[in-house]
């Protein structure tokens, strides 16, 4: 497990690339690619969204869009944080002991950058970790969520991103 000092290092990703418009926030995989070195996080979780994701990442990469997870041991992630292959559940407790964690990392990338719309994709226990969202953004922002069961979720993720593709080009 991480520490309360690590998980603090990590609370608030880098999301360097400046151009970039868009905020997708998605959760960690309890299914993950076995490795030993670290390694981006979008490459070791191997979830439905993480597989789908991987398979269209050469137009993704070009999209202003920046990828941050919600991670059962880290928090708050970008997707290209580095990792490595590990067994952690979120709970309902662990789920409200990173609340402040992750919704502070969050306000601290929302004070940073402003977006145009943030779309969450995260099932209900990941969803008690972003706390009163619709409180720290701007009016200017839409805010989306994904809804249903992880299927359904993973194609309202690939819709919206598809749809960012054809409105970019």
């Amino acid at each position: 497990m991480v520490g309360q000092k690590q998980l603090l290092e990590l609370k608030e990703p880098n999301t360097a690339d400046k151009r970039a418009e868009y905020l997708l926030i998605i959760s960690c995989s309890k299914r993950k690619k076995s490795t030993h070195e670290k390694r981006p996080a979008i490459e070791v979780y191997d979830g439905p969204i993480y597989r789908s994701l991987r398979k269209r990442f050469n137009y993704v990469s070009t999209l202003p869009v920046d990828i941050c997870i919600v991670s059962a041991k880290y928090g708050l992630i970008e997707a290209k944080y580095e990792i490595k292959s590990y067994e952690y559940e979120m709970t309902v407790k662990r789920a409200l002991k990173l609340r402040g964690v992750v919704s502070a990392a969050l306000d601290g990338i929302l004070q940073r950058k402003k977006y145009k719309e943030i779309f969450v994709n995260l099932g209900a226990r990941y969803r008690v970790t972003l706390g009163a969202i619709e409180s720290v953004i701007g009016e200017d922002t839409r805010l989306t969520f994904a809804e249903g069961g992880i299927g359904q979720r993973t194609c309202q993720t690939i819709r919206w991103l598809e749809a960012m593709r054809v409105s970019v080009v």
